[in-house]
């Protein structure tokens, strides 16, 4: 019996219809049992595939609500950022577009079937939404009318706060929503398992057959949704490495092929978004954040044997650039400057953008000062290599302050150190050599 029954499941058919085919075969005494573990067996089919679209549709609806949240943030500090022109424009229409899409998704998330809970967590995310949107306009209005320092003021302080809320709100309701969907699962096997107790107490008398139709249930439905529990329970604590396995072309099949595709899209979203967070959008270097947080952990790690270094790094004059050229060749030059830093570290070491046309690189696993004096005047040379951007000849001039770690117990002595020899460099009558803060420039080795 248990040979029959490994023969029905591995039929490329639906889940009822194996069971009507196990009934016919146990004969015509059974064939009520087997009707009714077909009814069983679709119902829970329909219902499992009604709450499944349902949460995928919201999940992927508030994901776009994540992922519009974010741009339009980054939208609205690059405009208080930018001078009016062109690029400003831009933003401004991306802030309307996204502002567009949040609304878009919302709306399209309260026409769902909603439990009670997730309504909720929408109306708590959309109550936010109007203080959100009121400092953002209080800031753009600020930049509008020329005080970028009240605006920028905003944007990171009172817009940043609600912006999180928002971030941490959107973060639960997808929380949520993955839940519902184990929690689906879970009661989809308990329904499994009340059918086959069903099945068991009509054919009373026979119980080999019944066993038989038991195992038929559980491997082509109770297995798989256990499998499915346990990639959910993975993706709730942040694990995108497993994936269910598709062994046939049935409901459940379906299921896990269209769950699998789910899941693609959601890593891709969520692995865009972390890297959106760290590095910078126009040269792809690490940025502010990120750059802070590889210092801290150099700094854990230095010690007499094992040096660290940090070397700033400011072109000179890049206003002259954007003014005479236009932002796209400044843009060209930046993006230049940053493709000629990451192809001359090392790979242990990082390279970032801090801001505006200010740089910066992370020297670890240092043997001696030469290496340092060795890697900021290479540094040096390679910027200062003259480049050609639309047919214009640029001879970009940088000033670079080197800060070596000496006992720093954090990170802002250290910054602050490079800060003061590059703005030194800066200011000295002769320039051209990288700078210690208390050494002057450095000679080439």
């Amino acid at each position: 019996m248990a040979g029959l029954s490994t023969v029905v499941a591995g039929l490329s058919i639906s889940v009822g219809r194996k069971i009507v085919l196990l009934s016919f075969i146990v004969g015509a005494l059974f064939a009520g049992v087997g009707l009714i573990g077909l009814a069983q067996s679709q119902r829970l089919t329909a219902q499992l595939d009604q709450q499944y679209r349902r949460d995928v549709v919201a999940l992927s609806h508030m994901t776009t609500v994540g992922e519009a949240l974010g741009a339009q943030n980054s939208a609205v500090l690059s405009h208080v950022l930018s001078d009016p022109g062109f690029y400003r424009d831009g933003y401004s229409d991306k802030i309307e577009q996204t502002d567009g899409t949040i609304r878009r998704e919302l709306n399209a998330l309260a026409e769902l079937d909603l439990t009670p809970r997730q309504k909720n967590q929408l109306n708590s995310l959309e109550a936010l939404l109007p203080a959100w949107r009121e400092a953002l306009d209080e800031a753009l209005q600020a930049s509008r009318e020329g005080d970028r320092a009240r605006a920028t003021s905003m944007v990171l302080v009172r817009s940043q706060a609600l912006g999180e809320a928002l971030q941490t709100r959107v973060s639960e309701i997808v929380k949520e929503l993955d839940l519902a969907v184990a929690n689906g699962a879970e009661r989809a096997r308990a329904s499994s398992a009340a059918t086959t107790r069903l099945m068991v107490a009509c054919l009373v008398g026979a119980a080999l057959i019944a066993a038989a139709l038991s195992m038929l249930v559980a491997r082509t439905i109770a297995k798989p949704l256990r499998r499915a529990v346990t990639v959910l329970r993975g993706v709730e604590s942040g694990d995108f490495n497993h994936r269910l396995r598709v062994s046939g072309r049935d409901e459940v099949g379906q299921m896990a092929t269209s769950l699998n595709r789910t899941l693609d899209v959601l890593e891709d979203s969520f692995t865009a978004m972390r890297y959106q967070a760290s590095h910078d959008s126009l040269t792809g270097l690490a940025n502010r954040a990120l750059f802070h947080e590889r210092v801290a952990e150099a700094l854990v790690h230095a010690n007499p044997r094992q040096d660290a270094a940090v070397v700033l790094i400011d072109l000179n004059d890049f206003k002259s650039v954007n003014d005479l050229y236009g932002h796209a060749v400044g843009d060209a030059l930046l993006v230049e400057i940053g493709r000629r830093l990451r192809a001359h570290i090392r790979p242990g070491d990082t390279a970032a953008r801090l801001g505006g046309d200010e740089f910066a690189v992370l020297l670890g696993d240092l043997e001696s000062p030469e290496q340092v004096v060795r890697a900021a005047n290479d540094l040096h040379r390679i910027i200062e290599t003259t480049v050609q951007i639309n047919g214009i000849s640029l001879c970009p001039r940088a000033s670079i302050g080197i800060a070596p770690w000496r006992q720093h117990r954090h990170i802002d002595e250290l910054l602050h150190e490079a800060d003061v020899a590059m703005y030194a460099e800066k200011s000295a009558s002769r320039r051209g050599r990288p700078r210690f803060l208390d050494q002057g420039p450095t000679e080439a080795a």
